[in-house]
């Protein structure tokens, strides 16, 4: 978590939770710019550390909720952000934490260990943000956003669901303190309509069963869902890759195909 440090002051890391800090204050300010954050929004952010971070996040938002699980750091947190700033200080385990259930947006430099639980909570949970921007390891970014940077599976497919997922800023391995082996990447998730809530439902039970499917093809799961000629008209018309394996398949084709089910129940 960015600006994280050790009981003696030097910047430092809990081998624990596979934690790099952002050596440099522009880099901070540089990354809370790109996510947009404006003067009437709520922040939520998890691992102040020291406040590299919340310092520019305080500056361009209406009101910080900075979630520290460190107490040492936590109390450090209150000589530079006192009770009359707008910043409110909340000691726990972020993944126990209570989200607000009102618009929010939520910004943090996660420990790279603890990725897919925050993501989980974030994107699955029951009070997602508004947009969400996430200094995380590039490759576990790949998980999460699926084709064209990586393979999809059911978490990505869900995530999209709810979902726009980007990378706003990569970030190589001499941002960080100690620096890891791996590069970096801000992601960004960006709330979307695309489903109502029963609709949300029905699509992660939808991608649950694609990737229960663990053959090299998908050809035979369509079967099972799709009459022939549907199936034709999926493969020669919209040009559904029947002949791929789930990981190798879009999710723009999923959603086709999941709402080619829909109409077919709907009848």
């Amino acid at each position: 978590m960015a600006g994280r440090a050790r009981r003696n002051g030097r910047a430092g890391r809990r081998p624990d939770l596979s934690q790099h800090f952002l050596k440099s204050a522009d880099t901070a300010r540089r990354l809370v710019a790109l996510a947009g954050i404006g003067a009437a929004d709520l922040v939520v952010e998890v691992g102040p550390g020291n406040g590299a971070l919340t310092e520019p996040l305080s500056s361009a938002a209406e009101r910080v909720i900075a979630v520290e699980a460190d107490r040492t750091l936590y109390r450090r947190l209150f000589d530079r952000f006192p009770v009359t700033s707008n910043v409110a200080l909340r000691s726990g385990d972020f993944l126990k934490f209570r989200l607000p259930k009102g618009p929010y947006t939520f910004f943090a430099n996660i420990p790279f260990s603890k990725t897919a639980a925050i993501l989980r909570k974030l994107a699955l949970g029951d009070a997602p943000p508004l947009s969400a921007h996430i200094i995380m390891e590039s490759v576990a970014a790949t998980r999460f956003l699926g084709r064209p940077f990586g393979a999809e599976s059911a978490l990505s497919l869900m995530t999209k669901a709810r979902f726009d997922v980007s990378i706003s800023a990569w970030l190589g391995p001499e941002s960080f303190s100690p620096s890891p082996t791996v590069n970096s990447v801000m992601l960004k998730l960006e709330a979307r309509s695309t489903f109502s809530a029963p609709g949300l439902r029905r699509f992660d039970t939808f991608a649950r069963a694609v990737f229960a499917n663990h053959g090299r093809s998908v050809r035979p799961f369509l079967r099972k869902l799709l009459p022939r000629p549907q199936l034709r008209s999926l493969t020669t018309e919209l040009g559904f890759p029947a002949d791929e394996s789930p990981s190798n398949i879009s999710f723009n084709h999923w959603l086709t195909l999941f709402n080619l089910v829909e109409w077919n129940r709907k009848r």
